[in-house]
């Protein structure tokens, strides 16, 4: 007797625990707040293997029953595979909530919306969708518009698809559009500023270059041009104004920009300096490092336009990077030692970007929609106005 007691209150113990974790109980928004993030307890998942369902066979009662509780990122394991999530949302806060909606960085998504009187709408959206067909077309993300009543719930399906190698991630955040709007304002203004500075010394050091014809200018403008393109990727740029309708072809633009940056900017090192006079053994090493970024370059290029791999390619991105800034600490060891006053503005300019670097690397890690990607741009644009006086005083 003691027994059925206790495997009728286990059985009743996990009936009511699948039932409060991943039974889609709308999650509630009760304030008009920055954002919510939606919580893993109310969402369920499907996995689709042969990545062809459908909508309508998404909800068949036989496939309802497959949704099982989304616990942890960790579940959806296969970038090869079809991802479908749902969950549902209630408008209780008695006012009309006028929102965005963002379902994790995710190459293609698909959207559908079902009220309660049944009503399907779809939207589609994520990093290679055609802005032509993108619900929401500014700033990087995948994002989708959402409105609500007050009191109206509404029911979510979404399908996530990646074609670049790297595995899903799905993690819905609920976005005040005001919040939305201020903060794509804040990134506009920031953007614009950083983006003047960096072009008005890339044409002043081109002109220089042209009156001149010395080489350092050249090296030092394409420097500049390469980091401000980067960074006019990363932001979304390329997607809203250039590849807008194709733009698998931003993979190339970060590869490219990523690429040529330190072979411009250990050039530009070369010929400041005239590290053939200075150190010459290091001067060779450059010309060696810069051949073998070149190579790495072109295979980079090669792998995306063979495979699409952005997973490996960004993991050798990451590798030459790390191994770039570790050569790069060395040689400014080295130039310090040497007591140059022109090495001296060049180790100034690099501790600038490093701890910019960081500092955004920090906040991008811990901070929702905070852009940290900004002190990265604070600390280049504090290295090019130190490398320039350092050229100003040669």
């Amino acid at each position: 007797m003691i027994l059925l007691k206790f495997t009728c209150s286990i059985t009743f113990f996990l009936l009511v625990s699948c039932q409060s974790y991943g039974s889609n109980v709308p999650y509630l928004l009760s304030k008009d707040a920055n954002y919510y993030v939606v919580p893993f307890k109310h969402i369920t998942f499907l996995e689709d293997s042969t990545k062809a369902l459908q909508f309508e066979d998404i909800q068949s009662n036989d496939l309802q029953a497959y949704f099982t509780p989304y616990k942890s990122y960790y579940q959806v394991d296969d970038f090869e595979k079809a991802w479908w999530f749902k969950f549902s949302l209630k408008n209780i806060s008695g006012k009309f909530m006028d929102w965005k909606m963002y379902v994790g960085f995710n190459n293609i998504i698909d959207l559908y919306l079902e009220d309660e009187n049944g009503k399907i709408t779809h939207k589609k959206g994520g990093q290679y969708m055609p802005s032509s067909q993108r619900d929401v077309v500014e700033g990087r993300i995948s994002a989708f518009n959402l409105k609500l009543d007050p009191g109206e719930a509404i029911t979510i399906y979404t399908r996530i698809e990646n074609i670049n190698h790297r595995i899903p991630y799905f993690e819905p955040v609920v976005i005040n559009s005001r919040y939305w709007n201020k903060s794509l304002q804040k990134r506009n203004l920031n953007e614009g500023l950083f983006y003047g500075i960096m072009l008005i010394m890339v044409f002043y050091n081109a002109f220089i270059f042209l009156s001149y014809r010395d080489k350092t200018y050249l090296f030092y403008a394409a420097y500049i041009f390469n980091v401000a393109f980067y960074f006019f990727v990363l932001k979304g740029f390329t997607r809203e104004y250039i590849f807008s309708e194709n733009p698998q072809l931003e993979a190339y633009g970060w590869q490219i920009s990523l690429g040529l940056s330190p072979i411009f900017y250990f050039q530009f090192i070369r010929t400041y300096l005239n590290l053939k006079e200075l150190i010459p053994h290091w001067d060779k090493l450059i010309k060696y490092a810069v051949r073998i970024c070149i190579i790495i370059l072109v295979v980079q290029i090669a792998i995306t336009y063979f495979t699409f791999n952005i997973q490996l390619v960004g993991r050798i991105a990451y590798f030459i990077l790390i191994s770039q800034a570790i050569f790069s600490h060395i040689l400014l060891s080295i130039l310090v030692k040497t007591k140059n006053k022109l090495a001296y503005y060049i180790a100034a300019g690099s501790l600038c970007l490093w701890t910019g670097g960081i500092v955004g690397l920090y906040f991008t890690i811990t901070a929702y929609f905070l852009d940290g990607l900004v002190y990265g741009q604070y600390g280049i644009i504090a290295e090019v106005l130190i490398f320039s006086l350092g050229l100003g005083y040669k």
